[in-house]
């Protein structure tokens, strides 16, 4: 039963993606939600308190996945290399202990970045609605700028507790949450939305658009690594 349950709800949100996409937020209506998921207009009330609800879960969802990647990363690469003491955090500085230990980390952070983008790529209909929906100047709540939990520096954010909790001396300042937010995350967010379209204009295959995607993300990283990288056995900027 509670199976059946939980797979009309994943059909509402499902058929809600869809619709959204379609028509806009402001268009798709519940009854046209309820046909498509083949469900019970009451159901749709009995799970959701209505269509801002249904997209604010689809935004909360997408949210979870991308900190539990996050999460991954901090602990299985960030926490692991402090407690080998291979990375020192000190303040918005990462300090490595050699050559072999930036680069290690740089691989790991390399295989995290794919896998935010295939969760975006995944994910590009409930992106570009956000997108629209965030555009909006009539809109007081703006989808986007929820992406900034993930970057706070508070006890209320895990991925700062998992990292400050390992080292005590890391923390940011409002310019380095800014550089992260507009430079790093909302591109991939940009590049998700118009993935597809952007392909099909350029006659590009997916993954050679992916490769392209990761070559050029590098790049905007190899400029970041210089102002918060330094090895020690050089302290030359990386």
């Amino acid at each position: 039963m509670k199976e059946q349950a939980n797979e009309a709800k994943i059909r509402i949100l499902d058929a809600a993606t869809i619709l959204f996409a379609e028509k806009g937020f402001d268009a798709a209506r519940v009854d046209d939600i309820a046909k498509a998921a083949k469900v019970n207009k009451a159901l749709i009330y009995y799970y959701f308190d209505g269509k801002k609800d249904i997209l604010n879960q689809l935004l909360q969802a997408l949210l979870d996945r991308l900190a539990v990647i996050s999460m991954e990363f901090i602990e299985q690469c960030i926490v692991t290399m402090i407690k080998q003491q291979r990375l020192d955090i000190v303040g918005e500085k990462f300090a490595f202990v050699d050559q072999k230990a930036a680069d290690d980390f740089h691989a790991m952070h390399q295989s995290f970045i794919h896998q935010v983008v295939n969760l975006l790529l995944e994910n590009a209909p409930v992106v570009r609605i956000l997108m629209l929906e965030s555009l909006k100047q009539n809109k007081k709540q703006n989808y986007l700028f929820q992406f900034l939990s993930l970057l706070q520096q508070s006890y209320e954010n895990p991925l700062y507790c998992a990292i400050h909790n390992a080292d005590a001396d890391f923390s940011y300042s409002e310019e380095t949450k800014f550089l992260q937010f507009f430079f790093t995350l909302m591109p991939l967010v940009n590049i998700a939305a118009y993935f597809d379209e952007y392909r099909k204009i350029n006659a590009l295959a997916e993954e050679e658009m992916k490769e392209m995607i990761y070559a050029s993300y590098q790049t905007t990283i190899d400029g970041i690594r210089r102002r918060y990288v330094v090895v020690k056995g050089d302290f030359t900027d990386q």
